[in-house]
């Protein structure tokens, strides 16, 4: 499942063995009429569980053990440019006697740098023979060397006693890394580890499942009453630790600098499931642990903790630690600093008071994407007391109605920091000292490697909330607005839009966040929901709206995330009309999606990640259920209800259809669910239906099974 300094990369195979153990019986006698019959010779002896990693450089060549401290590195080359492409052959072998589920998972020691985004991963499993050039070539990548940090590829798989089983992890330097990736590197080096734990195939007497819930290290979750930092502190040695919480826990810090060593675990990671941290004590000692990485998920995590000197700057904010810090759809209610290697993914950051920001970045390196900052202050970078900074990366960010500073302030740097802000959106900010409403800086931006590309500012931002009117709502959205929904909202479709119809609001490059709301707009027909011309629509719910989004003369990129589309007034989920001037991509993660999906126009391109496809009940039919694209498309984990149609036919020669790890009622989408209808009557019984172009004589001539 394919789920910095290079010179220096320096992989280290540490091969972790589980071992099971058993107990015996102990009864009690009783006064009972006997009889008796025995067997001899039996045995209680626990199995093994053990994993060996071999690598080579060639596919055949002879393997060496990768494990060990003093073992040669699998990686070493110091002189990567773009282009650079090196490929290994590593080997997973099960040498014990009980079956194993296992997966990989690299833990750099020192900085993680920009360098690991533009080094593209390609996660090969099962190879039978060696990978060509061409095989890359014809090949997506699995992702980035940061996305294999993250833990959000990986190679794993099960083996059974006596199996193995060849992978090949291809690295190449993307082709459009530029000069700014001069002289950088990912880390003084890394350990690639493989961990290994039982699997459901040896039986008991009930079956094959008792092992079903065994985990990769320890697995604790946390109640209400159950301290934090004392479960930290159980876990095994050099394993991961992953907590889920079931209550909201507390964080008790300390009053002097630096982490404590809390954990012996390799890695740590708390699922939050929706709950709150919350840090207390004295507000000095780092949230974080000495030597094992964090990772923190779905969690809002707030600041109760008063230090020896709230005044100083330095200890009025929440200092974020560990040598490494991985946040997903984490909440910071109040201002955080960072001087570790962090990575902020789906985050949001709040600024409290006027002086504080709501991020201070003053050391390591730390990248944000698709993250927001709202509040007084927003993302402040500057080098003090000789700290040092690598890299700030900024990407796909919203910076909304900061009402004393730009979205960034740049403070003193030296010239070897990175700073890239790409692809973001300013809201409302204040224009700073140069005017730019972007950032604002103390250090001339020429003397260290700055990046600001496809980055747009706009006027305000507007919240909805009972004392809003639908015309306010609607100016804000046409003038591109960053506008957030405190209520559910309803209204007509009464603008006249082309070809005569009407439209309730247009989006035009703007954001409207939903905030789990609804928005419900009467239409009749054909009439369109969301006219747009690009922007974001994120958090929402649409249950009436014709044609729910349109996107019509488009010049920009169109963005759905975490919207849910369907409902009776629901006939088109996403449709387009007039051509903009500018190609686009469509982009839809983590969304349900119920009726007529079409798009062509200037959409250049389209991707759904995490998207159900449902019935939709406008046409409770086959009319609600069509999947028709005009472009190459990806849909990537994505699951589809039965009877769905993907209607082909107005590919043309060349674009195609790409499936990765989707499933149509439960089952894995591969080309062996596809029926290609010869009647009417099939597109209600089979199970999922395609109509080809004319082009295409057969299912793989235009969709690739990734």
């Amino acid at each position: 499942m394919a789920k910095k300094n290079v010179a220096k990369r320096n992989f280290i195979a540490s091969i972790l063995a589980t071992t099971v153990s058993a107990s015996m019986l102990v009864g009690s006698t009783f006064a009972w009429f006997t009889d008796s019959a025995s067997s001899s010779n039996n045995v209680i002896k626990t199995g093994t569980l053990d994993l060996g990693m071999y690598w080579t450089e060639t596919f055949g060549g002879a393997w060496t053990n990768a494990e060990g401290d003093n073992a040669p590195a699998i990686y070493g080359n110091e002189k990567w440019e773009p282009g650079y492409t090196d490929v290994k052959y590593v080997k997973i072998a099960n040498e014990g006697s009980l079956s194993f589920k296992y997966e990989m998972n690299v833990l750099p020691n020192g900085e993680v740098g920009a360098l690991a985004e533009v080094i593209d991963v390609y996660l090969m499993q099962d190879v039978a023979s060696a990978v060509t050039k061409k095989d890359v070539a014809d090949a997506t990548p699995d992702g980035t060397f940061q996305d294999l940090i993250d833990g959000e590829i990986t190679l794993a798989g099960t083996l059974q006693a006596g199996e193995n089983c060849v992978s090949a992890i291809v690295l190449k330097m993307q082709e459009t890394a530029g000069n700014e990736y001069q002289d950088e590197s990912i880390g003084d080096s890394f350990e690639l580890r493989v961990l290994a734990t039982q699997y459901t195939y040896e039986e008991d007497s009930f079956g094959d499942d008792y092992d079903g819930g065994a985990t990769f290290g320890t697995y604790i979750e946390l109640n209400d009453g159950e301290d934090l930092l004392t479960a930290m502190a159980s876990a095994k040695e050099n394993m991961p630790l992953t907590i889920k919480l079931n209550s909201d826990v507390e964080w008790a810090t300390e009053g002097h600098h630096g982490e404590n060593d809390i954990t012996r675990a390799s890695v740590i990671t708390i699922e939050g499931n929706g709950h709150t941290l919350t840090a207390t004590g004295s507000g000095v000692t780092p949230l974080g642990d000495i030597e094992a990485p964090m990772i923190l998920k779905n969690l809002t995590v707030v600041d109760n903790s008063v230090s020896y000197n709230e005044g100083a700057w330095e200890l009025t904010y929440l200092e974020m630690g560990s040598p490494r810090l991985v946040c997903e759809n984490v909440t910071f209610a109040d201002e955080i600093q960072i001087g570790t290697n962090a990575t902020f993914t789906n985050c949001s950051f709040e600024s409290n008071e006027e002086s504080v920001y709501a991020v201070w970045v003053e050391g390591g390196s730390a990248k944000f994407t698709n993250c927001t900052f709202t509040g007084y202050r927003g993302l402040k970078m500057h080098e003090a007391y000789g700290s040092e900074i690598s890299s700030v990366i900024v990407k796909d960010c919203t910076f909304n109605k900061l009402t004393k500073k730009p979205g960034i302030a740049i403070g003193t740097l030296n010239a070897d920091t990175t700073v890239s802000v790409k692809d973001s959106k300013f809201f409302g900010c204040q224009a700073g000292d140069q005017g730019l409403y972007i950032y604002e800086t103390d250090t001339d931006v020429t003397t260290f490697n700055f990046i600001n590309e496809n980055n747009q500012v706009y006027g305000g931002s507007l919240t909805v909330t009972e004392n809003t009117t639908t015309e306010e709502l609607s100016d804000a959205l046409a003038n591109g607005y960053y506008v957030a929904l405190d209520k559910d909202v309803e209204m007509e479709a009464e603008t006249t839009a082309p070809y005569g119809n009407k439209y309730g609001v247009a989006l035009t490059g703007g954001v409207l966040d939903g905030n789990g709301k609804e928005l419900d707009i009467e239409c009749y027909g054909d009439d369109y929901g969301i006219m747009t011309t690009g922007g974001t629509v994120k958090n929402l719910t649409i249950k009436n709206a014709c044609r729910a989004i349109m996107i019509m003369n488009a010049e920009q990129d169109v963005i759905l995330n975490n919207v849910n589309i369907g409902g009776d007034g629901v006939l088109y989920t996403i449709n387009t009309g007039e051509e903009g001037s500018t190609p686009i991509k469509l982009i839809v993660t983590n969304s349900t999606l119920a009726g007529w999906t079409s798009f062509a126009a200037n959409v250049e391109s389209a991707s759904f990640t995490n998207v159900t496809f449902e019935q939709g009940t406008y046409y409770n039919n086959i009319y609600g259920r069509v999947i028709k694209p005009y472009v190459s498309t990806t849909f990537t984990d994505c699951s589809f209800i039965e009877h769905m149609n993907l209607d082909l036919s107005a590919l043309e020669l060349g674009q195609k259809i790409t499936m990765k790890n989707c499933t149509v009622n439960g089952q894995a989408v591969t080309a062996s669910v596809f029926t290609i209808p010869t009647t009417d009557a099939e597109y209600d019984t089979e199970l999922f239906t395609v109509d080809l172009p004319s082009w295409a004589s057969s299912i793989t001539d235009c969709i690739i099974f990734a």
